[in-house]
């Protein structure tokens, strides 16, 4: 929230700093920008983790491969391309899979920034789950859409890695 005080916050400060301050405005404030604002604090949150996974990827690739490539003259973009990409491929599918649950099930950004609004424009199942189950006692309504969001999980995942070990 500091990142994107309408006053004193570092975006804003920055785009002044540079001579744009007449794009400075409120980020979290602005219902066409706040959904834009969560999703870059998002990615930025779940960066670290994402890059832990893609290391201990490149970790487990072999560098007799990479070897193999020199010798038969491959250049860094070939590689990379023949060898690293290939080896990542299953790093990829995990984190893929991991960034999108974390996407559908978001809350906490979003409730300790914005609780949804303004005018509910960040407003994302997890949020509605909570309006409904907590702030407006409805059960039934709330069970209902978390029962929703768990089933959209699970079948895009299983879609998507049914898709992915048909392409191999």
């Amino acid at each position: 929230m500091w990142i994107y005080h309408p006053q004193t916050g570092a975006i804003n400060a920055f785009l002044e700093l540079i001579g744009l301050g007449s794009l400075a405005r409120g980020w979290l404030g602005d219902p066409n920008t706040a959904l834009s604002a969560l999703a870059m604090a998002g990615a930025w949150s779940g960066y670290g983790f994402t890059m832990v996974l893609f290391l201990a990827g490149l970790g487990s690739i072999e560098t007799a491969l990479y070897d193999a490539a020199s010798v038969d003259g491959a250049n860094g973009w070939q590689r990379f391309r023949h060898v690293t990409f290939p080896g990542l491929a299953n790093t990829t599918n995990v984190v893929i899979l991991i960034v999108f649950m974390n996407t559908m099930r978001v809350f906490d950004f979003v409730y300790v920034t914005t609780k949804g609004g303004p005018i509910d424009s960040t407003q994302v199942l997890a949020t509605i789950i909570y309006r409904e189950t907590f702030q407006y006692f409805r059960v039934g309504y709330g069970s209902a859409f978390a029962v929703v969001t768990m089933t959209i999980i699970m079948a895009a995942s299983l879609v998507y890695l049914y898709l992915r070990e048909r392409g191999r």
